[in-house]
């Protein structure tokens, strides 16, 4: 599981500031603003794909105790994002992206994300009251009007939705507003704005990762091994 604990829009940890701060014998407090904190799992569904699950945990302080709104755009770091094509959600004779998550259930196990086949962004179920609006291509209802080939081979997509009936209950139990589908071992980065019941917005980027080095990692663990290979030459 990965989590970010998010302070008026920013991170609180800050890699680069807090090793100074260690090294220096500093320790930042934060402010205690309206802030949530994000946490993502990762399933795997009955096609071998991987399934992300973003949640965010309202802290109850500046923004109330419900996820209202969220502006999220959900990007695969380096490879695309499996989109539900299956339906003809909207009755117009051709398959919809299902990016609003209609008919969806947030997973919970990894027995309930067997099933799940699509990428898709919401607040709450997909019952009255949840609006919502994706890009790239027009959709006003919350069960989608998206052509299949609007989302061929994307990475990223965008959805704003908002629950006008009050929102859902996130104090207790994280809220789940997110889902990535994507090829196994691809990280997934969300960011946007999420909303409580009482305001304001507030920016968060979080990334759910996999154990992948990143190419400066690549770069170190080359140099480490040229290192080793010189001292046995040496020797």
């Amino acid at each position: 599981m990965r989590f970010a604990k998010l302070k008026s829009g920013s991170s609180v940890l800050r890699s680069k500031s807090l090793w100074l701060a260690a090294a220096c014998g500093l320790v930042f407090v934060p402010t205690a603003r309206g802030a949530f904190v994000v946490t993502s799992d990762r399933y795997t569904n009955s096609a071998g794909q991987d399934v992300v699950v973003f949640r965010a945990l309202n802290d109850a302080v500046g923004t109330g105790t419900k996820l209202q709104t969220v502006g999220v755009t959900e990007q695969a770091i380096g490879k695309n994002l499996v989109f539900d094509l299956s339906q003809d959600i909207d009755g117009d004779g051709l398959n919809d992206a299902n990016t609003t998550g209609f008919g969806f259930a947030f997973p919970t196990s990894q027995a309930t994300a067997a099933n799940i086949t699509g990428s898709f962004i919401r607040t709450g179920g997909n019952t009255n009251g949840l609006t919502a609006f994706s890009t790239p291509a027009a959709n006003t209802t919350d069960a989608g009007s998206n052509p299949t080939s609007d989302y061929a081979n994307r990475s990223s997509f965008r959805v704003d939705a908002s629950r006008p009936g009050g929102g859902i209950v996130d104090t207790a139990t994280p809220a789940p507003f997110a889902v990535a589908v994507v090829p196994t071992g691809t990280p997934v980065t969300v960011s946007g704005t999420l909303r409580g019941d009482a305001g304001p917005e507030v920016p968060f980027t979080a990334t759910d990762g996999t154990a992948i080095p990143e190419p400066a990692s690549m770069a170190l663990l080359g140099l480490g091994s040229l290192g080793l290979l010189a001292r046995r030459r040496r020797a």
